[in-house]
């Protein structure tokens, strides 16, 4: 944290800057405002530290761009440059899975970054229900695709194109009620 900026708690992962709540805070990726940068469950972020690299966080003295939110501004950008190697990362975890790859296409004057996550909460749910013998737990699952391509066109002239993709799907059964006249 920096001074003026708190969090509430683990499950809350927004951000509150001098007094405001964080539905005051702007998120934006390469200058371009994103609308919600969480998914349902809260806990986790639809943006990627493997694609986005770098950040800029204004919390006062805002440029003249900035003009419509209370508390801070949040820019990220992704620094594609100098890719020499395709690398790639897998990880596993409890709550979701990813793959993140990211290297040069071409002849070196063209890069890219991309991830893709999905969880598996609706099968955790699936299991609970079955073993409970019940639909009490509401199934769940998100999903994320980030994707950045970047190209030297000519000495003056460059290319940089980014995609984010995310999905949050919560089906939820309720029981029928037999109601008597």
């Amino acid at each position: 944290t920096l001074p003026g900026v708190s969090t509430t708690g683990l499950l809350d992962p927004g951000i509150y800057v001098r007094g405001g709540n964080s539905m005051d805070n702007a998120f934006l990726v390469n200058d371009m405002e994103v609308a919600d940068p969480g998914h349902l469950t809260g806990i986790l972020s639809t943006f990627d530290p493997y694609v986005l690299d770098y950040t800029f966080f204004y919390k006062s003295g805002y440029p003249a761009r900035y003009n419509h939110y209370l508390s801070s501004y949040i820019n990220m950008y992704s620094s594609l440059s100098g890719r020499e190697k395709l690398t790639g990362e897998l990880h596993v975890g409890l709550l979701s899975s990813s793959i993140k790859v990211k290297g040069p296409l071409g002849k070196n004057t063209t890069s890219f970054a991309a991830s893709a996550r999905t969880s598996y909460l609706q099968h955790m749910a699936r299991i609970y229900n079955r073993v409970n013998d019940e639909e009490s737990m509401p199934s769940y699952r998100f999903s994320d695709i980030t994707f950045q391509l970047a190209s030297r066109l000519t000495d003056r002239w460059n290319l940089s194109v980014f995609g984010l993709w995310s999905s949050d799907r919560l089906k939820i059964s309720l029981p029928h009620h037999n109601v008597g006249h």
